[in-house]
């Protein structure tokens, strides 16, 4: 912007000069206001940015505490599996062990029964 002035007696017209210094005043005060506004802006968003960066903290913090309840929640239920596979093979060991106990009352009862047949037969062909 280059102002010409109309020359006077004792210098430039005083009343353009007051018309421009006016006209600078209120184009100052638009920029200001603009500035204002930017700054305003600026704040909101780096105020905007640094609940954005809290939220990211807070969601990584939360991600990482789940991850490691759900790890939690894997061993034990890993741990839970193991001691009821322990209880049911030590119950099958027993119910072998019992079984095979029978078993054998089993056969000492044949062999017992073979025995009194035998006997018996042995009497009555005696007879």
């Amino acid at each position: 912007m280059n102002p010409k002035f109309g020359l006077e007696r004792k210098g430039y017209n005083r009343y353009e000069v007051d018309r421009f210094i006016l006209q600078i005043n209120q184009e100052l005060e638009l920029l200001r206001a603009r500035l204002a506004d930017c700054e305003r802006r600026l704040k909101e968003q780096d105020e905007a940015l640094a609940q954005a960066r809290k939220d990211r903290q807070y969601i990584g913090d939360t991600m990482i505490q789940a991850e490691l309840a759900a790890r939690d929640i894997v061993e034990e239920a890993e741990e839970r599996a193991r001691e009821r596979e322990n209880r049911r093979r030590a119950e099958e060991e027993t119910q072998i062990r019992l079984l095979n106990e029978k078993k054998q009352e089993l056969e000492e009862m044949r062999k017992r029964m073979a025995y009194l047949l035998r006997s018996q037969l042995a009497l009555l062909e005696k007879e």
